[in-house]
């Protein structure tokens, strides 16, 4: 840690306020490239919404991939990623059935969620919508279906005079980036 602050000292001495501020912000995307921070999780409101709000609205879902790896003994490792998709319907937990022949409802906080089609993928998945059980705890969590607002819901959000962030940590990450914009 002292050496940081060294190479801090050292830097501030020989850059201007201008040019380390730009460094920085070279350094935050090499890192966000690299996947090694988050810009996304850092301007999350801290508390999650409403399910009631999330009609229209556009959320992550982390899902678990299997892809291919050698190295392991099954030949599969487990991946990672957040999936973006618009929140079409919420279930009340009383009246809402996944289809109308299903007999029980779907729990509350289930949402139903149309993922858009997606051409980039080397066989294209057509959209699709499906019921997913969020839960209030797994919100901004990086766990399977952990969930959060859309870096373009999020700048929405703002432009409307949204949820405020009220941790340190987001009004820095903002503070840095300027303000958050579409993926």
């Amino acid at each position: 840690m002292e050496q940081l602050h060294r190479v801090v000292r050292s830097a501030r001495a020989k850059l201007s306020h201008e040019e380390l501020l730009a460094a920085a912000q070279r350094e935050r995307e090499r890192l966000e490239a690299a996947g090694e921070i988050d810009a996304v999780s850092d301007v999350q409101p801290p508390e999650a919404p409403l399910f009631d709000s999330l009609v229209g609205k556009w959320i992550g879902v982390r899902w678990r991939y299997k892809v291919p790896c050698a190295t392991n003994k099954s030949g599969f490792r487990q991946e990672y990623i957040w999936c973006t998709g618009e929140v079409v319907e919420v279930a009340d937990g009383k009246s809402t059935k996944r289809t109308p022949g299903c007999k029980s409802p779907l729990p509350w906080g289930a949402v139903r969620i149309r993922w858009p089609e997606d051409k980039s993928r080397e066989v294209p998945e057509p959209e699709t919508f499906v019921w997913s059980v969020l839960e209030p705890h797994t919100w901004r969590k990086e766990v399977h279906l952990g969930w959060r607002y859309t870096k373009a819901e999020l700048a929405k959000l703002a432009a409307a005079g949204g949820p405020a962030q009220k941790s340190e940590r987001a009004r820095l990450a903002v503070q840095w980036r300027g303000s958050a914009a579409d993926v």
